[in-house]
């Protein structure tokens, strides 16, 4: 394989490596916001703080 290509593969697996952690992160946080939201405790991650 050539070079550039290994670069542009390496570039598109942390990426998508970045995208995927990041994803499963917003997913968890809604998770725990919904049962603070049942409870009605107050919310994680700033959401509760729009002015």
């Amino acid at each position: 394989m050539s070079t550039g290509i290994i670069v542009v593969l390496a570039i598109a697996v942390a990426g998508s490596a970045l995208y995927l952690s990041r994803q499963i992160r917003e997913v968890r946080l809604a998770r725990r916001n919904r049962r603070h939201w049942e409870n009605d405790e107050p919310l994680e991650g700033g959401v509760d703080k729009w002015d």
